[in-house]
Formats: C-alpha cells, structure tokens, sequence
C-alpha cells in the first residue's frame, strides 16, 4: 500500500494549521495513520522544542 502524498500551498500561518488539521484527520479516518502514531508524533515535537 502506498500513502498518498500531499503539495499544499498555503499564503498564512492560520491556513496551514487547518490543512495539516484536515490531512491528519484525513489520514486517521483512511488507516494511514493511527492515533498512536499521532501522540508518537506529538512526543516527538515536545522532545524537539525542549532542545531548542
């Protein structure tokens, strides 16, 4: 199974947020990705933060 990729252009900050909120959605709602992948993810991105 392939995932399908996504090209999103997108003219403020605001706007971005909503399309990554859709293609998560998205993704959950297709098995693309699961919401234990999700709070791997966010994990992660607190791990990352915490370093800067």
């Amino acid at each position: 199974m392939t995932k399908p990729t996504f090209s999103i252009l997108v003219d403020t900050e605001e706007n971005t947020n909503l399309a990554i909120q859709q293609l998560t959605q998205i993704a959950l709602e297709e098995g693309i990705i699961t919401q234990e992948d999700l709070e791997k993810m966010d994990e992660k991105k607190r791990e990352l933060v915490n370093v800067q």
